[in-house]
């Protein structure tokens, strides 16, 4: 009754109803879904077959990778073998010999043969082939380990250069097939080419008999044509470049040396692309040098370490010392050690960024001047001093009697004193205040602007406190005339900036050696900078120097698709670099020539250097010949030459249209020629199929009437047919 109720709800509803009424309390749902909706048979047996094939697919991937295991132990370097070669475009390649080895060893396997056997069998069926493979991928390790020009390749790229290595071997084993064919057809084309060319000489000699103007030699023109080297002129003017070669003005020198320079300047930044530098600016380079002594005491830090414990130090004549190490085999490492002098040396010279040094002058510069503040302040001090001495002893002198009575008089006495000298200073003061303001009316700009730059390279270095650089300036319990000194000592150093050229703080003097010794530092940093970047270009110039030697080195292993540059653009400079042309050409021309050899060599180099004058007729000279802006005027002259070149062009049509004509002529006799040659070979073949048919039927005959044996009669038609052949070949 039950089994039947709720039959056609969903199986997770039916489920709920059966829970909700305690039908299934201690039931799999599972289990009492299948009891509710039984499987059907083709549905059971597609469930057994499913669990089969799964289990007998993860029993062929053990046996498989079994399999593998123990051809990899055999052969351990096919482990480097690709799976596959397919390309774009087309099937499946697969030439990967574990898997076909594997392969073959189950098909033996299936055949009754055990592992083992199997094994054997597969081994000497493949033995050659794996072993040749192995052969290859030790070369191309060898290849990559013990290549001289690594630096120009990666792995890929030598693999693909023994490719193509092995390509042409190939090449060069299968040339001797095609060079009989080559050679007959080169002979074929040169008696062609010779009639061919025997026509055209006779052409070109009749051209060049009707304009001998314009004969020129094309490999003169190919060696001769650099534009830079020319002054085209008119013809009316006078010539510009009247000098001799030995007098070869030092201009020409310069510009030559100046645009050789721009070209191969072009060339090494064209080269800095593959200086193996990582393309880093000047400016990167230049942050890596600065950053260098950081990461030098940080590598070195380890050995400083070493060498602090067992107390190695420098000798007083810069040796080291190793006396100290009790250990032999460890003394003898380090005395091998290259590394041990430099890092001591560093050590002892303090070696550090160069902002170290900045901070250290621009402390030293504040100490000054600070040191002369202090100094102004104790003569200030001094004279007030002495000013409020001198005024005790006129006020004493009047009023003794007073100042005897009474002591609190005397007090008040001395109190009124430095009012009065507080007044007085206020007074002096204003005066200096309005001199400063008069002188400062009077001032230029240029007084101003030279201000102005005082005071912000001072507020640059008014960062770093007083305290750091001189005494304690502050203190908890101080006099009114401590208190006072600091005050100004304060102000002093806040206005040092605003301080003009009639202040009392800085003579004249010590301000001339102070900006001195500016533009020293000045001109010494700008040096520094310009020495520096030569030293970066050099740098470089030696890491593309070293590129040359490795391409010089690997000359046969490199192909063009794995060069960066042609062996004719990266050698460039090989034999004359642009220091060496610099520096000939820069030397007198008495110290560089010794011999009349040498003598002759630099009159060819000068004569190379010095630019050539082509003068044409370009615009006309004089001062009847000018006119207007939009007037062209001509010259007689001028007018002869344009109608002989115009006579000139029209002998030139008559004899290009005649030699057209001729060429059409004989196009056609030399293929009337060749069709003449086919019939009469084709009559001659018919003529002699003819002659052998007669020849057979007569023998044939003869031996139907003298009965002769059947062999004679297949070697009589042997010998017909090598007469044929040979009648043939003697033919062709």
């Amino acid at each position: 009754m039950y089994t039947r109720k709720w039959t056609r709800m969903n199986y997770f509803d039916s489920v709920k109803m059966f829970k909700k009424y305690g039908l299934i309390n201690n039931y799999d749902p599972v289990q009492r879904a299948f009891h509710l909706f039984p499987l059907q048979q083709y549905e059971r047996d597609l469930l057994n077959n499913t669990q089969k094939r799964d289990s007998y697919e993860v029993e062929q991937k053990k046996q498989d990778q079994k399999l593998i295991k123990k051809l990899l132990q055999r052969y351990p370097d096919l482990k480097y073998e690709p799976i596959n070669q397919s390309r774009e475009g087309q099937p499946m390649q697969t030439k990967n010999y574990v898997l076909r080895f594997i392969e073959k060893q189950k098909q033996f396997m299936i055949n009754g043969f055990k592992e083992d056997l199997a094994f054997k069998k597969t081994e000497q069926l493949f033995q050659d082939r794996i072993q040749r493979k192995i052969d290859s991928l030790q070369i191309t390790e060898g290849l990559a380990a013990s290549n001289r020009a690594r630096s120009f390749m990666n792995y890929y790229q030598q693999q693909a250069e023994y490719e193509s290595r092995v390509k042409v071997l190939r090449m060069k084993r299968d040339l001797s097939t095609y060079e009989q064919e080559l050679a007959q057809f080169q002979n074929e084309m040169e008696n062609f080419s010779k009639n061919k060319d025997q026509s055209l000489i006779n052409q070109q000699q009749e051209l060049e008999e009707g304009d001998e103007d314009l004969k020129q030699n094309s490999e003169q023109d190919e060696t001769i044509y650099q534009r830079v080297l020319y002054d085209i002129q008119n013809k009316g003017q006078k010539n510009r470049n009247d000098q001799s070669i030995e007098n070869l003005s030092q201009q020409e020198v310069e510009e030559f040396l100046q645009r050789t320079r721009n070209i191969f300047n072009s060339y090494y930044q064209r080269a800095a692309y593959s200086d193996k530098l990582s393309n880093l600016t000047d400016q990167e380079i230049k942050a890596q040098i600065r950053d260098s002594p950081k990461k030098i005491k940080k590598r070195s830090q380890q050995l400083l370490n070493k060498l602090e414990k067992f107390g190695v130090q420098l000798n007083d004549q810069g040796e080291i010392d190793f006396s100290s190490i009790p250990y032999p085999h460890l003394r003898k490492q380090l005395e091998s050690n290259p590394a041990v002098k430099i890092a001591l040396l560093q050590k002892q010279l303090d070696f550090e960024f160069p902002h170290k040094e900045h901070m250290r002058n621009k402390a030293q510069e504040l100490s000054r001047r600070l040191s002369q503040i202090e100094v102004d302040s104790e003569q200030a001090k001094n004279e007030k001093q002495k000013i409020i001495k001198h005024l005790q002893q006129e006020y004493s002198q009047e009023n003794s009697s007073l100042n005897q009575e009474n002591d609190s008089d005397a007090k008040n006495i001395q109190k009124s004193l430095e009012t009065d000298y507080l007044e007085l200073q206020k007074q002096y003061n204003e005066k200096q205040l309005k001199n400063n303001q008069n002188s400062a009316f009077d001032n230029s700009q240029d007084v101003l602007e030279e201000n102005e730059r005082q005071k912000s390279e001072f507020l640059q270095d008014s960062e770093i406190p007083i305290s750091s650089f001189s005494a304690q300036t502050y203190k908890l319990f101080e006099t009114y005339e401590e208190r006072q000194l600091r005050v100004e000592a304060k102000y002093i150093q806040q206005k040092l900036a605003e301080i003009q050229e009639e202040t009392n703080l800085f003579e004249q003097d010590g301000e001339q050696e102070a900006q001195q010794q500016s533009e020293i530092n000045y001109h010494q940093l700008k040096q520094q900078q310009k020495l520096l970047d030569e030293t970066i270009q050099q740098f470089r110039r030696l890491k593309f120097r070293l590129e040359q030697k490795n391409l010089q080195n690997a000359k046969q292993l490199l192909f063009e698709e794995h060069e960066v540059f042609d062996p004719s653009e990266i050698l460039i400079d090989e034999e004359v670099p642009y220091e060496k042309l610099e520096q000939y050409l820069r030397t007198p021309r008495d110290e560089r020539i010794n011999n009349e050899d040498q003598e002759i060599q630099d009159l060819q180099i000068q004569e190379m250097i010095k630019q050539k004058t082509v003068r044409e007729d370009l615009v006309p000279q004089g001062a009847h010949h000018m006119g207007g802006p939009g007037v062209k005027m001509v010259n007689s002259d001028t007018l002869e030459e344009i109608a002989a070149e115009e006579k000139r062009r029209g002998q030139r049509k008559i004899v290009e249209t005649e030699t057209i004509k001729a060429k059409q002529e004989s196009e056609q006799n030399i293929m009337t020629f060749s069709e003449e040659a086919d019939n009469m070979g084709s009559k001659k073949s018919q003529q002699s199929q003819k002659q052998d048919k007669k020849s057979l039927l007569e023998f044939i005959k003869k031996a139907n009437k003298k009965k002769v044996n059947v062999g004679k009669v297949t070697r009589k038609l042997a010998d017909i047919r090598k007469e044929k052949k040979e009648g043939k070949k003697g033919k062709k």
